[in-house]
């Protein structure tokens, strides 16, 4: 990324930590949201803005898209807004993994999606380089954007929010069959956390 970027070891510093700043800055307030708006409607919303944010990535602030160069402050106010969005998959997909799963299916669950997000970040460091180096970062971009718009719709599909409030319905009129039966509400917490792990591997890369 310096070599093809031309950045100095100070402006590829700055770039390199500035997708987890912006994790780290909203971790809080995504979980604020996520109990006021309910786990589905911030994992879609986050997951469709990040992408949207490696999009325009792509076709504004990469070498191959930008004639003139691109500045380090541009790239990592933008990778700063893309953490942001991204930091909402954590809060919001460990309430819903809590809220589908009774005590006897929660560990299971739970492991699912927290082996999804180092599996991701090591798919990611594998195979992010190779698609820099190779065809370019404004692919490598879009590569992104495409994963975080797919995980998105994988959510719409699977992740039903009256799964959730069911919880709160008393036990004797309950009668919902396990989760773990159903692989659509396992693929989307596994979709969720390779998403997020492929994107924080992104920021390792460089």
């Amino acid at each position: 990324m310096r070599d093809t970027y031309h950045f100095s070891l100070y402006e590829l510093g700055f770039v390199l930590g500035a997708m987890g700043l912006g994790v780290a800055a909203s971790e809080i307030i995504w979980g604020i949201l996520t109990d006021k708006l309910g786990d589905k409607k911030v994992l879609i919303f986050g997951l469709w803005s990040s992408a949207i944010m490696y999009a325009l990535i792509a076709i504004s602030l990469t070498p191959e898209a930008s004639l003139g160069g691109v500045k380090y402050l541009h790239l990592g106010v933008a990778l700063v807004v893309t953490g942001a969005f991204s930091g909402s998959i954590n809060s919001s997909s460990g309430r819903t993994v809590m809220s589908w799963f009774d005590d006897s299916e929660r560990g299971f669950a739970m492991s699912v999606r927290q082996t999804a997000i180092p599996v991701g970040g090591a798919i990611g460091t594998g195979l992010l380089p190779w698609l820099s180096y190779s065809y370019g970062f404004e692919l490598m971009f879009i590569v992104l954007a495409t994963t975080g718009f797919s995980v998105g719709l994988v959510v719409v599909l699977f992740i039903n929010t009256k799964q959730s409030e069911s919880k709160y319905t008393p036990k004797s009129t309950l009668t919902i069959p396990s989760p773990t039966k159903n692989w659509g509400s396992l693929e989307g917490r596994y979709g969720c956390g390779f998403s997020n792990g492929t994107s924080n591997g992104s920021t390792h890369i460089w």
